[in-house]
C-alpha cells in the first residue's frame, strides 16, 4: 500500500510530498487555501509545518488532506493546466 513518508512546504501554497514507492508530489494548494474550511494555511507560520501519518497531510489543530484528495488536486490542477494550453493554441 502506497504512504507518504514525508511532507514539507515549499513555499506559501507548495507541498512537497514524498512518497512510500519514491515518487514526488508537488501539491499546487493555492486554490484549495482559498476555500473557509482552509482558512488557517493563508498562515504561512501554520502552512511550513505539515505532518503527516502516512495516510494524509495534516496541520496540528487544522485540516486534513487524504492521499485521494492529493491525487485529486494534482489531477484537477493538471485538467486546468491543459485546457489553458488548449485554449492558447487555438488564439
Amino acid at each position: 500500500m502506497l504512504k507518504i513518508n514525508r511532507v514539507d512546504a515549499l513555499d506559501g501554497d507548495t507541498l512537497d510530498v514524498q512518497l512510500s514507492n519514491g515518487h514526488t508530489l508537488l501539491v499546487d494548494l493555492s486554490g484549495l487555501i482559498k476555500a473557509d474550511g482552509y482558512a488557517a494555511l493563508r498562515d504561512p507560520a501554520v502552512f511550513c509545518r505539515p505532518l503527516t501519518d502516512g495516510c494524509a497531510v495534516y496541520w496540528r489543530g487544522g485540516p486534513a488532506l487524504t492521499m485521494d484528495a492529493l491525487f485529486h488536486i494534482i489531477r484537477s490542477d493538471t485538467r486546468r493546466d491543459t485546457e489553458v494550453l488548449n485554449d492558447a493554441e487555438t488564439e
